[in-house]
């Protein structure tokens, strides 16, 4: 125990912080006692009982930070109670049952410059969450007396992201004013209100129909609007299974995509992302390969787990929204601002220092086009450092960065560009690992100037000097050989040419009626895929629809120059 103690010692500062875990009933009582030095006398035996209902976080906001006074939902069950004196006033985390009993699951013991930290053996009761996307909370719940005294223990010198970062994504808009239930410059007006920014999940085929108002209001005001790719014709899951559409026709959509908004640069001086946002549902496994090879920074949606893969059943990967275990390539998870957010969802993420993304269609604006700002209040009300950005330069700061015991910095790219910046007072070293599939014919840049990830430690690393203050823009170029010039951009589809003049009416012409709002509510609500799944594979019935809306929307043109003759004779 000594000698323990004597290696925690550090010359000129505080003891390094231990945690003593899986204490049970029998056998520590002398360990605890102690080390603790009588704040923790036993863990003592429980006698069987229901499973607790939550697990609470105490008032301890050096260590919970913005969990401070949360619940969440339990996942286990301590094995014994950890008693003392001080134990009820040095709690951290506790069980809590419906009655109100409440028992300890993580014990801080101050003693002199020392913190030593107690957890009970636990049981776990149940695993139900694993496997699924939805079992963040309880994930986090099982590890939560880890993750909090990691977070607290290794500060910098563990991996984290270098900001917090936040998006808020419309998916389908063109840009013309309204776009349905949303307005571009009352949402600007919010969005400089409520602080928050916006990126318009574009569809490509749109790329010749933007309007100038809107266009000089996204040029004026990059710092609130920016604009990703959405698909390419945005055809019922376009990048679906291949056995309803084949890996070679994914690919040239990819291809034609990116053309296509290389032309809509070209017309607009709008800059947009190279993320992609799938149409109705995430691609397979190989499409993501695709992506990568045509200079995708990543990709966008509410399953970061490709169409056919299995779903990780590890906690760890349920507390990060983003990862790189599928063909390299970045993949991010978002979240529906259409339906209620727990509070504690947002705070779990932020505690953990993920971006937070969210969406919605332009229906979410049907409620007023402050919709969004109670979500954005809570995030900046929580955070307040939070940087509201576009996808891309989220996407370019999502680098797990940590401090080395010699002072430099270790990096890992999860994409293919990074903005990599020292915000230290001094001048530091960057060991930059290299993305995972780093091809060798790729183009590195350093700020344009080419540069080589070089073997280092068993991988590829960039090691850079980067002044105070001061950012490098790290860039590796790779568009898997095709030159988007020679894309056909064309729109030679009559099938695809009925389909978005379908969409238009009813995103911009039914949602003006209460009967129109109904069946949009019903498609956005989940029926979408079902009868436009239907819609697309009977061509005669689309054609159809087709002109009973083309029929509506005239008969709406007609009534509105009517009532314009009237007024004007008037």
């Amino acid at each position: 125990m000594n000698v323990l103690r004597g290696a925690l010692e550090r010359h000129g500062r505080a003891s390094t912080p231990l945690l003593i875990f899986a204490v049970t009933a029998r056998g520590n009582g002398n360990v605890v006692k102690a080390w603790s030095a009588g704040t923790v006398s036993e863990c003592a035996t429980l006698s069987d009982r229901a499973e607790p209902d939550t697990v609470h976080v105490e008032q301890a906001e050096n260590l919970a930070g913005v969990l401070t006074g949360m619940n969440f939902a339990a996942v286990a069950s301590p094995t014994c109670r950890l008693e003392g004196a001080a134990v009820s006033s040095a709690t951290v985390i506790s069980s809590r049952w419906a009655g109100g009993d409440s028992i300890p699951l993580l014990v801080r013991a101050q003693i002199g410059s020392r913190e030593v930290y107690f957890a009970p053996h636990m049981r776990q009761f149940d695993d139900s969450f694993l496997g699924k996307p939805s079992g963040m909370e309880k994930s986090f719940s099982l590890l939560a007396p880890f993750l909090l005294f990691l977070n607290h223990v290794v500060g910098e010198y563990g991996w984290h992201l270098d900001g917090h970062y936040a998006n808020f994504t419309i998916d389908d808009p063109w840009l013309t004013d309204p776009y349905g239930a949303l307005n571009y410059r009352g949402l600007l007006d919010q969005m400089d209100r409520h602080n928050f920014h916006t990126t318009i999940a574009f569809i490509p085929w749109n790329y010749n129909r933007s309007k100038a108002d809107v266009v000089a209001l996204f040029r004026a005001h990059p710092d609130r609007y920016s604009i990703c790719i959405h698909g390419d014709n945005h055809i019922h899951r376009e990048f679906d299974s291949y056995a309803v559409n084949p890996l070679d026709v994914q690919a040239r959509e990819i291809r034609q995509s990116v053309a296509r908004m290389d032309r809509f640069h070209g017309l607009t001086d709008i800059p947009y992302d190279h993320v992609m946002v799938f149409p109705h549902g995430v691609a397979p496994l190989d499409t993501f390969r695709a992506l990568r090879a045509y200079g995708f920074l990543g990709t966008v949606n509410s399953l970061d787990v490709p169409l056919g893969e299995p779903f990780p059943d590890d906690p760890e990967f349920l507390l990060r929204p983003y990862t790189t275990n599928y063909a390299g390539l970045l993949s991010m998870l978002r979240t529906s601002a259409a339906v209620p957010i727990p509070r504690t969802d947002i705070a779990i993420q932020i505690f953990l220092g993920n971006p937070l993304l969210f969406y919605a269609h332009h229906d979410l604006f049907e409620r007023g086009i402050g919709a969004f700002n109670q979500i954005a209040d809570m995030v900046n009300q929580m955070q307040p450092d939070t940087i509201w950005a576009g996808l891309g330069e989220t996407i370019r700061h999502t680098y797990p960065i940590r401090r080395r015991m010699d002072g430099d910095y270790d990096v890992r790219m999860l994409s293919t560009e990074i903005d990599l910046s020292n915000s230290g007072g001094s001048g530091a070293v960057f060991h930059v690992e290299a993305p995972e599939g780093l091809s060798p014919e790729a183009n590195v840049t350093v700020d344009g100037a080419s540069a080589v990830f070089e073997l280092d430690a068993g991988s590829s690393a960039l090691q850079l000097t980067i002044p105070a203050h001061q950012t490098r823009k790290i860039r590796i170029v790779s568009n898997g050989g095709f030159d988007p010039r020679r894309e056909d951009i064309r729109k030679r589809s009559l099938y695809v040419y009925a389909l978005r003049r379908i969409s238009d009416v009813r995103d911009m012409e039914m949602s003006r009626f209460s009967w129109g709002r109904v069946i949009v509510a019903a498609y956005y609500g989940g029926n979408a895929q079902e009868w436009e799944l239907a819609l697309e594979h009977s061509r005669w019935l689309m054609l159809l629809c087709g002109a009973l809306l083309g029929v509506l929307y005239l008969w709406r043109r007609s009534r509105h120059r009517n009532v314009s003759n009237v007024g004007s004779k008037k």
